[in-house]
């Protein structure tokens, strides 16, 4: 995935805002004219990061009778600081299963190092009715501001 920052005039022309983090820089001189493209000295921050590694359970097109649960995902910290604590999985996008938005992840109040690998699972329940779903999540803050890849389950309900 690659990873480059738009100014705020071409942010707000994207037609996919929900696959970018808004963070306002600021230089000396006030916030970035978007007619100063790759001015500016960036400064390093750490980087919050999440990448998918692979499916544990439900594999992409997975046959499965209604209102059966649980998916889990591995994934990494990529970033260039740890996971905080409190650090929850929340819908991008799809289908809704079971009218949830987020999920709280199981991390340790210290935190998930950098390039640790690390199981999600979140308590999905696929619907009741027969069809093909998907549904996409990404790592967020407690405050809602994703991060890292997005990851998803795509499933087939039958009876």
């Amino acid at each position: 995935m690659k990873d480059y920052d738009l100014c705020t005039v071409c942010f707000s022309k994207t037609s996919k805002e929900a696959d970018f983090t808004r963070i306002d820089k600021h230089s000396r001189h006030g916030i970035f004219s978007p007619h100063l493209h790759g001015f500016g000295v960036r400064q390093s921050r750490p980087k919050l990061e999440s990448c998918f590694i692979q499916n544990i359970t439900v594999l992409d097109g997975t046959l499965m009778p209604p209102s059966t649960p649980t998916k889990i995902w591995r994934m990494q910290n990529n970033g260039t600081t740890r996971w905080p604590y409190r650090r929850k999985l929340v819908w991008a996008g799809g289908d809704k299963f079971d009218n949830k938005d987020s999920f709280l992840l199981e991390i340790p109040v210290d935190g998930i190092s950098v390039n640790k690998e690390v199981d999600v699972a979140v308590d999905l329940t696929s619907p009741a009715v027969p069809g093909t779903y998907f549904s996409y999540w990404r790592l967020a803050s407690p405050f809602g501001q994703m991060l890292g890849q997005r990851v998803w389950v795509h499933i087939e309900v039958c009876y």
